[in-house]
């Protein structure tokens, strides 16, 4: 059973782990993904009248964004797509997020998706020891998260 207890999605009275998560661009499912984040920031401003006090917030424009940290490799395959399509790099393409939950025993628990997306910039780097490169791909979506 899928209940929401505070901000934790709870199955089977476990929260979801890291493990429960696989994440598609576009389609094809990513393997190289080591974090994520999406949502919506919707412009809000206090609307003032007489005296020094708001009295009331107005709401504004709706703008969904996230980003995806993905290994170095990944990012590389992801660029010579974009080049392979006639663009520069991957911030010529426009995708598809999903973040889909898988529980145990190949139960679907919960799906996020974000259409339209486009990266806004990459960057590569690398500290000093590390075991890896992780490239972080902040990203602005059309429309999104739809949760079902």
């Amino acid at each position: 059973m899928q209940t929401i207890a505070g901000p934790v999605l709870i199955v089977n009275g476990k929260p979801v782990e890291w493990n429960d998560a696989a994440i598609y661009f576009d389609g094809v499912r990513m393997g190289d993904v080591k974090g994520w984040e999406f949502g919506v920031d919707t412009e809000k401003e206090h609307i003032f009248a007489e005296g020094d006090e708001p009295v009331a917030i107005q709401s504004g424009n709706r703008k969904p964004t996230g980003s995806l940290k993905l290994l170095s490799r990944t990012v590389d395959v992801l660029n010579l797509a974009a080049v392979a399509a006639g663009g520069r790099d991957i911030n010529d393409l426009e995708w598809d997020f999903v973040a889909y939950f898988q529980g145990q025993g190949l139960r679907g628990l919960h799906t996020y998706t974000m259409s339209g997306c486009q990266t806004s910039s990459f960057k590569y780097a690398m500290d000093q020891n590390a075991k890896e490169m992780v490239v972080t791909l902040p990203f602005l979506a059309m429309e999104g998260p739809i949760i079902a």
